[in-house]
């Protein structure tokens, strides 16, 4: 005999069940001795159940719980910094072995790889200064071709432009604003 749908219903809800299903279970139960031992069984367990006392945690459990978390949260946060910083120090070594394996023929003839380095600071200084004279010529002539009353003028619309902004932005994003409706 099938007990498998039955069975399942014993332990369901009978709130759960329609009429059809409750009625099949009930005309199963009055024919299966098994599934109706099964049923009187689970009745048995719950009323045993019910007529024990609910017992509340120990003193100081919810304490102890506590404890127990924030000491796992740390072991947790230390093997992660730790697993963090070993995974970082062998990228440094895999990175260092790269670099050493690509400028081997530089750190063969060492002395001639620092004069080259030196040459080419010295020549980057060299460029630098002379751009640097240059800006600074063509800023001189166009301040000479703009008169002063332009740059005053213009540095003035700056200034309001920006306090604008600051008085703008300062009140979008005031929390307290009041919406218009």
């Amino acid at each position: 005999m099938n007990h498998m749908p039955y069975q399942g219903w014993i332990f369901e809800d009978r709130q759960t069940l329609d009429e059809a299903n409750i009625s099949a279970l009930q005309n199963h139960l009055a024919d299966c001795a098994e599934c109706s031992a099964l049923a009187e069984g689970l009745q048995q367990v719950e009323q045993a159940l019910r007529a024990q006392p609910l017992l509340g945690p120990t003193d100081g459990f919810t304490l102890r719980w506590q404890q127990r978390l924030e000491i796992s949260r740390q072991q947790a946060h230390r093997r992660q910094t730790w697993l963090t910083l070993l995974a970082a120090m062998g990228g440094m070594i895999v990175l260092l072995g790269a670099l050493t394996f690509l400028f081997w023929p530089w750190l063969k003839s060492l002395d001639l790889t620092l004069w080259a380095a030196f040459y080419q600071a010295f020549t980057a200084y060299l460029f630098l200064s002379r751009a640097g004279e240059q800006f600074l010529l063509a800023l001189a002539s166009v301040v000479k071709a703009i008169p002063l009353p332009i740059w005053a003028l213009s540095i003035g619309v700056l200034c309001q432009l920006g306090v604008l902004w600051v008085v703008s932005f300062r009140l979008l994003t005031n929390p307290r604003r009041i919406a218009l409706k």
